[in-house]
């Protein structure tokens, strides 16, 4: 379970962490479940064995429906993100 907290503002959102092998590359699926104001999301990073890595991430259309199917996404783009709390000033 992740926990944000922001002043008064509070929110906690289910996550399942699994790795899985597959042959020679594993693979590091993150899970985020559904809530009443977020969307069910799926990473996946598959780690291939010369080195590099392939990601892939799907997300539910509405809250409440599963993570849609994991498309593979370009890396050099990836970055993380949090709009829980945030304010246009940054704070």
């Amino acid at each position: 379970m992740l926990k944000f907290r922001n002043g008064k503002l509070r929110r906690e959102i289910p996550v399942l962490l699994k790795i899985e092998t597959d042959g020679s590359e594993w693979r590091t699926i993150y899970d985020v479940a559904s809530t009443a104001e977020t969307l069910a999301e799926t990473f996946v990073v598959i780690h291939h064995p010369d080195g590099t890595n392939e990601y892939r991430f799907g997300r539910a259309a509405r809250p409440g429906e599963p993570a849609g199917e994991p498309k593979t996404i370009d890396a050099s783009g990836l970055a993380i993100s949090s709009t829980v709390g945030s304010s246009s000033n940054g704070t």
